[in-house]
């Protein structure tokens, strides 16, 4: 496996590449943005996600990036497209990885490679993908250009902001694949950038693509438990969330991570994996009774913090923090955004400020809301506020409590100042 063809060189897609290309692997990055590989190929593409922009500078002219696929012959190829998904549509969007998956056939067909080609989807797609559209369409595409295409699916589970990490040392790695033959290529392939003590467990396809949104779905479910007892703590009068959940965790069948109070889950991933756990369910004639307890818990925690901020005489609100976590300037799906957007419905001015100047950007592109004011400074933001929000548990905006005007209530939802 000394060369592969990637396909989607976005947040998750890009990473991956460096990496391969970085342990001595040949790189071709195919994406359908003329800027985004513009940038990348003249080097004035610059990340946030940590040791990203190293990892780029360190694979040279191992990584090549273009929009459209050379003949070169490659070992492999990996798709890692958007399936995008939303509230009118809740199953994941499949079409990028088909197109996808004939580019990569047609590829490989003018590079007059014979044998077996392995595809390697890490995507996220829908329970029952691969049987109902993906492995048909290899087996039409096998026959058309006289190859063997097979395809594998590896599921990530990393998290934005800890990307590199995540992809070089994960819990574990999954390898869904058809047959043994297949597994083996993926562990070989996978086996350039993992840390050696890293578990890697060989499931079918169906079951990689269950294993996938249920992990996610988990998760959530772990944030809105914790968010439930603290509401519960809050409440009730006399007790501390935090120490309540610190000795839940305690215990080795529950555990302590993403058991803490704070905002709702957002982000990317955990919203739309829940909604599309829910869809799959009904699909299979499933109530689909957690699934749907787990996103009106997450909504239940926005409006828990709603009706905390307009327990007194409001007219202005802070909101210090508006990506989804600490460490990254994606605002998709943030629950500071959330939050600024139900403030305003209830006509209440918001000022905001994010310590990434890329995700203040993006929201006054594309999220802003009337009523709020972006603002360049954490000072700024709360300047005149009623009430401050710090809404991303990150230290930088530990500074709130040394700049707040006496009267002004600060709400910490993670407990941390």
């Amino acid at each position: 496996m000394n060369s592969i063809r990637f396909f989607g060189m976005g947040k998750l897609g890009l990473p991956l590449a460096a990496l391969f290309a970085e342990a001595g692997v040949q790189v071709e990055g195919v994406d359908i943005s003329q800027q985004h590989v513009a940038a990348l190929s003249e080097h004035t593409f610059t990340s946030d996600e940590p040791e990203l922009n190293q990892l780029l500078h360190a694979a040279g002219d191992r990584l090549v990036v273009t929009t459209s696929p050379s003949a070169l012959p490659v070992a492999c190829s990996i798709i890692h497209v958007p399936t995008p998904s939303d509230a009118a549509h809740p199953a994941f969007a499949h079409g990028a990885v088909v197109s996808a998956i004939t580019d990569a056939a047609a590829a490989v067909a003018r590079s007059n490679t014979t044998g077996r080609h392995l595809i390697v989807i890490a995507s996220t797609v829908m329970p029952g993908t691969f049987d109902g559209s993906l492995l048909p369409l290899a087996q039409t595409l096998s026959q058309q250009h006289g190859l063997q295409f097979d395809l594998g699916y590896v599921p990530d589970f990393v998290a934005i902001g800890q990307v590199i990490a995540g992809f070089r040392k994960p819990q574990a790695l999954l390898l869904g694949a058809g047959d043994s033959q297949v597994f083996d290529q993926m562990r070989k392939l996978y086996g350039n950038i993992l840390q050696a003590d890293v578990p890697v467990v060989g499931l079918t396809l169906a079951e990689a693509e269950i294993a996938k949104v249920a992990l996610n779905f988990f998760l959530c479910m772990k944030i809105d438990f914790a968010n439930w007892v603290s509401r519960l703590c809050a409440i009730s009068g006399g007790a501390d969330s935090r120490q309540v959940l610190q000795a839940i965790g305690l215990d080795s069948r529950v555990g302590n991570k993403f058991l803490k109070p704070g905002m709702p889950f957002g982000g990317p991933c955990f919203p739309r994996d829940v909604v599309a756990m829910e869809h799959f369910a009904r699909s299979k004639g499933d109530a689909a009774l957690l699934a749907g307890a787990v996103a009106g818990g997450n909504v239940a925690q926005l409006q828990f913090l709603v009706d905390d901020i307009m327990s007194g005489t409001v007219k202005t609100v802070a909101i210090v923090g508006l990506a989804f976590k600490a460490g990254t300037s994606v605002i998709t799906d943030s629950p500071s955004v959330w939050l600024a957007e139900a403030l305003v419905q209830r006509n209440i001015a918001v000022q905001v400020f994010d310590v990434s100047e890329r995700a203040l950007d993006v929201f006054a592109a594309t999220a802003s809301p009337p009523l709020v004011t972006v603002c360049d400074s954490l000072a700024s933001a709360c300047l005149g506020a009623d009430v401050v929000v710090v809404a991303v548990e990150d230290p930088a905006y530990c500074a709130v409590t040394e700049i707040m005007q006496p009267g002004v209530r600060v709400l910490d939802p993670w407990g941390f100042l």
